[in-house]
């Protein structure tokens, strides 16, 4: 074994994680396969991590500190930075490993050159290590119980769905992760999510049907994406700079085939993708969709070519997007209006509300958008007729 070339960087950025981490290296340590290295940055911690990493003998784990704590992204970019191993294994500081993980894993992207990413089916653990099975957190493993698709399939799910897969499950090419450009620094609640969307668009996945990740649901809801009112402003605004992804599709057939209800709109031409789009994301019950698809649409006609090619191909005029942006709730007003109607008591719609939203334990990128689908959920529950 080549401690210069592993076949697997294992990277681990991590804070403040003095409880967890001797636990999350020690199940790497403990795998069956052990052609790897372990490259950890740490974001200036100010608890004991850093102490309990230095205290394994290992030479296979390689740490560097930042000087002061900069976010989680850019840690990540520092590890692979430092990371040498045909591919990279993503855990977080709180989370462990089955001893098979890494062993089942390499075996698949060696005997399946046309996947460049293989996750793994999740088992959850609470603070002290344990098993989950109560029902409190049965709608949380049932995110990640989702079955494989191809490519568009994917994409479709995280355009009208948002994310399912588990980072710290993962095992992706160097090279293509690269290519990527890691995770964006510019995110936080859903990087994961970004990348796979990114991923998708150009490459295959697959997840092996064994609960092979054990990630850690911690007590206080203190996990990164916790359920405050900043996160899930943040998950927001993240999730509707994450759609501008999709304007990456250039292939109208492949548009069609993870979309097929654009022809509702008519045939779509390449000049138009943005377009269609935008129509798609109006069409949903998330605010933020409707948002950017109504950005979008006015961003392309803003273009005088693309705006006479709307009209002649699908009749779509400046008079059709001003009439659309006057139908389309964007905002939640009409959505608010009609419930405060309906029960006659802002202060209960908005208690409501906020119970609802924070009854929700949102932990990292696949749960932060469970708020929002909650508010849709309630909505309908009392006035059905507001939400189409």
């Amino acid at each position: 074994m080549s401690l210069k070339e592993p076949m697997v960087s294992v990277r681990i950025p991590s804070y403040n994680h003095e409880k967890y981490i001797y636990d999350c290296i020690s199940s790497i340590l403990n795998q069956t396969y052990q052609d790897f290295e372990i490259v950890i940055v740490d974001d200036c911690s100010t608890d004991g991590t850093v102490d309990v990493i230095r205290s394994f003998g290992d030479p296979r784990i390689r740490l560097e500190v930042l000087k002061r704590n900069s976010s989680m992204n850019v840690a990540v970019e520092h590890c692979m930075r430092l990371a040498a191993g045909k591919y990279v294994a993503n855990l977080s500081s709180d989370d462990m490993w089955a001893p098979t993980k890494l062993e089942k894993q390499v075996a698949f992207l060696e005997s399946n050159s046309e996947y460049d990413a293989v996750f793994t089916r999740v088992e959850l653990i609470g603070e002290e290590g344990g098993t989950l099975k109560n029902e409190e957190y049965a709608n949380i493993a049932d995110i990640f119980n989702c079955e494989n698709r191809k490519a568009s399939g994917w994409l479709r799910r995280f355009f009208y769905e948002g994310n399912c897969l588990c980072n710290p499950s993962v095992m992706i090419k160097r090279d293509v992760y690269k290519s990527l450009h890691y995770q964006d620094k510019r995110l936080l609640s859903l990087s994961d999510f970004d990348l796979w969307v990114r991923f998708s668009l150009r490459h295959r996945l697959w997840i092996l049907d064994e609960k092979l990740t054990r990630f850690r649901m911690r007590d206080g809801n203190a996990n990164i994406s916790a359920g405050s009112a900043g996160n899930k402003n943040r998950a927001a605004f993240e999730f509707k700079q994450i759609l501008d992804n999709f304007l990456d599709i250039k292939d109208t057939d492949f548009l069609l085939e993870i979309f097929p209800e654009c022809l509702e709109f008519g045939k779509p031409g390449e000049i138009a993708i943005p377009y269609f789009l935008g129509r798609l994301a109006i069409q949903t019950d998330f605010l933020y969709h409707r948002l950017w698809g109504c950005e979008k649409i006015f961003k392309l006609l803003a273009d005088e070519k693309a705006a006479a090619f709307l009209e002649k191909q699908y009749d779509f005029r400046y008079s059709d997007f001003l009439a659309l942006t006057k139908t389309t709730d964007c905002f939640g007003i009409e959505t608010v209006e009609r419930y405060i109607n309906h029960t006659g008591n802002l202060e209960q719609v908005i208690r409501r509300l906020e119970n609802e939203i924070d009854a929700i334990h949102a932990t990292r990128s696949w749960r932060a958008t469970r708020p929002l689908r909650s508010l849709r959920k309630l909505f309908k529950q009392n006035n059905p007729e507001t939400i189409k």
